[in-house]
């Protein structure tokens, strides 16, 4: 591309960002292409059939050199994607939707019974008042997800499984009549609405460009001089340390460098204070704590308070010394004054909130009224942000550079005014103050937020977008004890081979219910495994067996893959269901986060499930606890704390969580798009999530012949294949019918044989009959096999292909299929009487809309001229005045008419509109 400027450098080019795309027609076997500039780093493009008609255009392709020590991932699975919603705006109303608000947090237990009791009473009302139910979430499920509200999306996204058009999921960054009406109009079941701009959730084969760590004991990150990051090995690991120095295996670090925390693995000859094995927060004036490992004074840092990670450790170093050195060093800040922080709900802002706090002063903090919670929960008054406070006597602004500071207007004579620019320079900060090291050692200051990512994502800035602190991966300890739950599982046994095998693994602490030992098979030489009955969900049980481990041998990895079903359909579960499915997910994990906190542990890997992510029908609670999980797990990593979660699709090894399924349940999960994971598969994608750097992988397995964009779960659209564009040359399709119309047009004893047919063959494939003549017409439903969930199924497809609503009982209020064909016949197309008189005569209007129905099916005809002919003299007896006979008036005229032809002559001769759309011109 020697035209384009921006891209002649010597590394492979790679299309990075496609603006005004537009495809003009599909299935080309060759196409022609031009490319031209557009822009630097940049082309336009445009490519042709061999006729030279348009095929495709981009009017702008940006390009990007391949990053040397980025590599592609394979097999990585679908990663969830939150993007803007690309359906218009519903023209017209929007639809009635009933509302009801789910508060963050609490109890997940209580949460979900609330919200459960709500949609079963909604759904519980007729299905043909078209009111739909809109559950509105605030703000806590895109950017940082609650896993409490996950837990609710998870329910009722499989409640939409069950009740296609019912329920609407939303999640609002704030609460009001606008946001609301977006997320109505935009004819998504799931959306969340951030400034007005409607977001949809998506699964997408693309996952975040990840770079390779090198295959070296230590490694850093560096810059190209061009923006890029590349992870490169460090060409002086290990050197001599001088006498005061200590080197630090750092866990996270800030985007400079030069604030970090860590576990301290040697110490000079002149160290006091720490020691090898301690965690540590501090200044790294080197840069080098974006690192494997870094070295630094040993006056420098500071023991981790309990109860912090290395994530907020590592975001709290340096605001919490720049806040003391512009409180006491630059403000000379006393006990029982008066202290105005600018900015007050930013992180620096928050830093000298706490700092003020503890050296005893009254702290009023300036911040919008949406952070003033907050601020009264860290010990401050909140106020306007223009306002100061009488009686102030110190003003911190966090945001001045120095230069252009301004003390803030009204502030008294005599008060002193300071920013924290430059009052803490990393490179050269000196030892940590006494009294910040004070306050830190006696656990006085709470930690600031934080939003870490792992290093390995930062493949296009050293900066990490919206986040404080990059987490640092490391390897399993070898000397280490790996917890695996669910041990007596057929996943547990093969995710403890594959550990041992593959990983390098020696000791394992294995814990169920059951207490069952190390599967057969298990190599013995040099694997210790300690096998213990425990119910993880109960936390004194977990806390006993995990005082097992011996302290030379501590906890390096977490893997949870304890799990239970309860399947039922939404309308018979129940909070006690409930809790039977979050216990083993829910609650155990929050045991396992809390009862190793204090563990260094390299990985730390859940076992969900895709129900969490899609929503499956039947599963309503297992997809809530799954889709706990998963959020529970993105909190965990943005803390800075190692964290993945695996929503698997279904193994196609039997296990004691799947060996109920009959052939009906695989067909159905077939028939949405899902392949089952082979066993090697699957232990290749845990090898992979046991270094990830995300914190949520779906390895599942997609059949692209199976999804359709019309009928995929929500998340899989953007994966289903694109229906056929039509050409231009292509003829024009004839009006498809509706089911209603095609029956109208057929004679009464043929109505009933057609939807028979219909159910026949949708109870064939739900119930996974290769032939709908396997299947009894008279036979009761539940003597054919159907339970709730296939009823259901059963229940949404008939309802999807005639256009109507039915009862959620409907296959078992009509007990056959000829019962429920007879049921669906009369709301379709009622019989009416063979030769109606008296008060049952048909009426003017029934008559036309019998017309009408002709009228399509004449539109798709291809006539003879006798036919035609035939129908105009038929057409005109009907209309004209009874009477008694006599020779029709000659039609030879309409011998060569086209159907068109024949109902415009039926329009303007006898006034009668038989397209259905429009009244008779002469009502006479």
């Amino acid at each position: 591309m020697p035209s384009a400027t921006g891209t002649d450098g010597p590394r492979p080019l790679l299309p990075f960002s496609w603006s005004g795309v537009t495809l003009e027609a599909s299935r080309a076997t060759a196409v022609r292409v031009r490319l031209a500039a557009a822009g630097d780093g940049a082309v336009s493009l445009a490519a042709v059939d061999a006729a030279g008609r348009p095929v495709i255009t981009v009017e702008s392709l940006a390009l990007r050199p391949l990053s040397a020590t980025a590599v592609t991932r394979q097999d990585t699975g679908l990663h969830l994607r939150w993007q803007p919603s690309a359906a218009d705006a519903a023209d017209g109303t929007p639809p009635e939707v009933a509302v009801a608000h789910v508060e963050p947090g609490g109890d997940v237990h209580a949460r979900l019974a609330d919200v459960l009791a709500v949609v079963q009473g909604f759904l519980a009302e007729p299905a043909d008042a078209g009111t739909r139910l809109a559950v509105v979430t605030r703000g806590t499920l895109v950017e940082h997800p609650d896993p409490v509200t996950a837990a609710v999306w998870g329910l009722l996204r499989s409640a939409q499984a069950e009740h296609p058009g019912r329920l609407l999921l939303v999640d609002v960054d704030v609460r009001s009549p606008e946001a609301l009406a977006a997320a109505v109009a935009s004819g998504e079941p799931q959306v969340a609405v951030r400034d007005g701009q409607v977001l949809v959730p998506r699964l997408t084969r693309t996952g975040p460009a990840v770079l390779a760590l090198p295959e070296a004991p230590a490694w850093r990150l560096e810059s190209d001089g061009g923006g890029d990051a590349a992870l490169v090995a460090d060409p002086a690991p290990g050197g001599p340390l001088r006498p005061a120095e200590i080197r630090v295996s750092m866990r996270a670090a800030g985007a400079t460098g030069t604030e970090g925390a860590g576990v301290v693995t040697e110490a000079g000859t002149a160290v006091t204070g720490v020691a090898a094995g301690d965690r540590v927060l501090g200044t790294f004036p080197h840069g080098d704590a974006l690192g494997s490992a870094a070295v630094t004074d040993h006056r420098s840092v500071v023991r981790v308070p309990r109860g912090w990670t290395f994530g907020e450790a590592a975001a709290s170093a340096g605001a919490f010394r720049a806040a003391w050195h512009a409180l006491v060093d630059g403000a000379g800040l006393r006990a029982g004054e008066r202290v105005l922080v600018l900015a007050g709900a930013g992180d620096a802002g928050l830093a000298g909130v706490r700092i003020a706090r503890q050296l005893g002063a009254e702290v009023f903090a300036a911040a919008p009224p949406a952070a003033w919670d907050a601020l009264r929960e860290a010990g401050a008054h909140p106020v306007d942000e223009d306002e100061v406070p009488a009686g102030t006597d110190v003003v911190l602004d966090p945001r001045a550079d120095g230069a252009d500071a301004a003390a803030p207007a009204g502030l008294a004579d005599g008060a002193r005014f300071v920013t924290t620019a430059g009052a803490y320079e990393p490179a050269d900060a000196g030892p940590v103050p006494a009294g910040l090291a004070d306050l830190l050692d006696r656990d006085a200051l709470r930690p600031l937020p934080v939003r870490s990512v792992d290093i390995r994502t930062a493949a296009g800035a050293l900066r990490p977008a919206g986040a404080t602190v990059f987490t640092l991966p490391r390897p399993l300890d070898p000397d280490g004890t790996v917890i695996v739950t669910g041990a007596s599982g057929t996943l547990g046994q093969l995710v403890l081979h594959r550990l041992v095998s593959a990983h390098g693994v020696r000791r394992v602490l294995l814990l169920s219910r059951s207490g069952a030992g190390a599967p057969a098979g298990l190599p013995t030489d040099g694997v210790h495994v300690d096998a213990v009955a425990c119910d993880v969900a109960d936390r004194e049980q977990l806390a006993r067996a995990l005082a097992r481990i011996p302290a030379e041998h501590p906890p390096t990895a977490v893997v949870h893959t304890a799990g239970v079903l309860d399947d039922g359909v939404l309308d018979a579960l129940t909070p006690e269901r409930l809790g039977t499915v979050l216990r083993p997910k829910a609650d155990a994990v929050r045991n396992l986060h809390e009862l190793t906190a204090d563990a260094d542990l390299a990985a730390f890997v859940v076992f969900s499930s895709a129900a969490g992510v899609l929503g499956s029908a039947g599963q309503a609670n297992y997809a809530a606890a799954n889709a706990f999980l998963d959020a529970f797990v993105a909190r965990r990593h943005a803390a800075g704390l190692p964290a993945v979660s695996v929503a698997w699709g279904l193994w196609a090894e039997s296990s004691a969580m799947t060996a109920g399924l009959g052939a009906a349940d695989r067909n159905r999960i077939a028939r949405l798009g899902f392949l089952p994971t082979s066993t090697e598969e699957g232990l290749a994608a845990f090898g992979r999530a046991l270094s990830s750097p995300v914190p949520l992988v779906v390895p599942v397995r997609l059949d692209p012949a199976a999804l359709r964009s019309d009928t995929a779960p929500v998340l899989l659209r953007d994966l289903a294949p694109r229906p056929d564009r039509r050409t231009a040359a292509a003829a024009e399709a004839v009006r498809e019918q509706s089911l209603e119309a095609q029956l109208g047009s057929l004679p009464a004893e043929r109505r009933a044989e057609v939807l028979l047919d219909l159910v026949l063959t949708d109870v064939a494939l739900v119930l996974g009959h290769g032939d709908a003549r396997d299947v009894s017409p008279d036979e009761a439903f539940r003597d054919l096999g159907f339970d709730s969930l296939t009823a259901v199924e059963l229940r949404n497809r008939l309802g999807g292909r005639i256009g109507l609503k039915l009862a959620a009982t409907a296959v078992f209020d009509y007990p056959s299929p000829r019962a429920l064909a007879g049921h669906l016949l009369d709301r379709l197309a009622p019989a009416s009487p063979a030769a109606p008189t008296g008060p049952g005569r048909p009426t003017y209007e029934q008559v036309l809309a019998d017309l009408g129905r002709l009228g399509d099916s004449l539109a798709a005809l291809e006539l003879t001229g006798a036919q035609r002919a035939e129908l105009a003299e038929t057409l005109r007896g009907l209309a004209g005045p009874p009477s008694s006979g006599g020779p029709a008036e000659e039609t030879a005229d309409l011998e060569s008419a086209t159907a068109s032809e024949v109902l415009d002559f039926v329009t303007n001769s006898l006034g009668i509109s038989i397209d259905g759309d429009s009244s008779p011109t002469d009502p006479s």
